[in-house]
């Protein structure tokens, strides 16, 4: 690779006001092109922008951050977290039969504890109560 050619990393690299703002023009086209074209979303636009910025600063060319993520994407969540619904929950109870696994629905569903808190979890730290004792207090 030729230094100075089209293909150089060093060719990107400028300390030239008019040449940093060609810069920040041509990220905020591609952030255009990322959301038009190809329809990514705003964590991936994100890791994007952070590689680009990354390069740059490793350069010790400063481009106005704050202008440019003005074009960038509004964060959205895609993914809902609902709760389970009682019938979602019965019909994991129905579909087994290992008394373990019901357990552990059952656990989850009630307690609302991560699953991850699962493997953890020893019987020293359950306690036991009494069912009509609870009952009584709800009255």
């Amino acid at each position: 690779m030729v230094r100075g050619s089209k293909n150089d990393a060093n060719s990107l690299i400028t300390e030239s006001p008019a040449e940093v703002r060609k810069i920040e023009d041509q990220i905020i086209k591609y952030i255009k092109y990322m959301i038009n074209n190809q329809k990514l979303a705003h964590a991936t636009i994100e890791l994007q922008l952070y590689a680009i910025f990354h390069f740059y600063s490793i350069n010790r060319v400063n481009l106005n951050r704050n202008y440019i993520s003005k074009f960038k994407p509004v964060k959205r969540r895609i993914h809902k977290d609902l709760a389970y619904s009682h019938e979602q929950i019965l019909h994991l109870l129905n579909s087994t039969t290992d008394l373990r696994q019901r357990v552990i629905i059952l656990l989850l569903a009630s307690t609302g504890m991560r699953i991850g808190a699962l493997p953890n979890m020893t019987v020293g730290a359950l306690s036991k109560i009494s069912v009509e004792n609870e009952s009584r207090r709800l009255h």
